[in-house]
This record gives C-alpha cells, structure tokens and sequence, in this order.
C-alpha cells in the first residue's frame, strides 16, 4: 500500500523502520510528509539527528529528484514562499532542502522576508549537521541557485512581481 502511494502505510513503515533500518524510514517518512500525514516530520527530524547530512541530502535526492516545479507556482511571491515552507518542512510536500531553497531564493530575491528566513533557517541547518555538512551543501546549494537564476531571468519574475 505504502509503494502505492498511500501516505498512512508509509507512516507505519517508517515507524517501523526506524531503529532496524533508518534510511529506509527516512524514505518512507518523506513520502508520507508529503502526503500530509501527521508525524511525519517529527520522524524526519529525529531521523536527521541520526544520519550524516550528506546522506540525509541524498535521500532526499532519490525520493523527489525527479518532482516536476508547476510554473503557477511562480505566480505569485506568496505561493513561492508556500512551496519553499512545504519543502523545507516536509509537510504536504516532499522535503527537500534544494528544492526549498530554490524557492526561497526566488522569493527572496522578490523581497519577502518570509523566504529569506527559510533560507536561514536552512543555513542554520546545515551548520549544526557537523562536519562535513557544509561540503555536501555546497553542490546542492548552488544547483538550487542556477535553477532559481534561471527562472528569475528566463521569465522575468522581476517584471512579473513589479506588477
């Protein structure tokens, strides 16, 4: 049920996982958070403590690497700065701290200071993960940046948020 895509039993899984097998639960933990279900984060930020940032960064790659960005999400700097919140926390959404600096970059850079928190808070994540977070960080951080530059430039989101 859980590999269908049902966000109760992928929960149970990662409930049931955490001790025996800690990657797997954190997988399942993001697929249910990004079902909405309750408890879910709470998981992925004890699971968190547990893992070396670079994998916890990696986990997060395989299970929402491949998501597709809606451009209506580009809309409006208040549905930007939602997306950034959801992935950051993982709830209703995938976590991914790339994908939810990307969207705090854009909406940072429209000026809301809302997004420019996520960004610190993100920052602030990565350095109390210890050694060697900022090293992971890096490359996923600056993906994170081109993407963001890219949709600032390529559909004009300045002119589009003058508005």
């Amino acid at each position: 049920m859980a590999r269908a895509g049902d966000g109760e039993a992928a929960l149970v899984m990662a409930e049931a996982l955490i001790t025996p097998a800690p990657e797997d639960a954190y997988r399942w933990a993001i697929l249910a958070g990004a079902s909405g279900e309750s408890g879910a984060t709470a998981i992925l930020d004890r699971l968190e403590k547990k893992l070396p940032f670079a994998r916890v960064l990696e986990l997060q790659a395989d299970v929402s690497g491949n998501d597709q960005h809606d451009r209506k999400i580009l809309g409006s700097v208040s549905s930007v700065r939602s997306e950034a919140a959801a992935r950051f926390s993982g709830r209703g959404r995938a976590r991914s701290y790339g994908t939810a600096a990307m969207w705090a970059m854009i909406g940072s850079a429209a000026g809301d200071a809302e997004a420019r928190d996520i960004l610190a808070d993100i920052t602030e994540r990565v350095r109390l993960s210890g050694d060697g977070a900022a090293d992971a960080w890096q490359s996923v951080e600056q993906d994170a940046s081109k993407l963001a530059m890219d949709a600032w430039i390529g559909m004009d989101l300045p002119a589009a948020y003058a508005k």
